[in-house]
Parts: C-alpha cells; sequence; structure tokens
C-alpha cells in the first residue's frame, strides 16, 4: 500500500492468496471491505547460480 493512500488497514481480520492463476492475487479482509490486488511476479535472482568451481585470479 502507498503511504498517501487514504485506505485504513485498522480493522484486518483475515488475508487470503488465491494462487489457482497465472497472476495470483491476495484478499484483505478490513472490517466491512474485502480489498482485491494482484501480487507482483517473482524477482529475478541476483546471480545466476552453477555448480562449476570458479578459479581464482593469479597475482
Amino acid at each position: 500500500m502507498r503511504p498517501d493512500q487514504a485506505l485504513q488497514l485498522d480493522q484486518l481480520s483475515n488475508i487470503f492468496l488465491d494462487m489457482s492463476n497465472a497472476q495470483p492475487m491476495i484478499y484483505l479482509v478490513n472490517g466491512q471491505s474485502i480489498i482485491r490486488a494482484s501480487l507482483p511476479d517473482e524477482p529475478r535472482p541476483l546471480h545466476i547460480s552453477t555448480n562449476e568451481p570458479v578459479e581464482a585470479e593469479k597475482p
């Protein structure tokens, strides 16, 4: 949520994740309101791991 948004999560009573579609959705139950939002894609890895050893540079 953005800090300048008028929505207040002061009566949060339940959270549900719907992973049944290609784009996951999150549902928040807050008082008498149900807020729905799509979740962002997973972040890319910071590096590509290889199982091969890396040889150190010789001085």
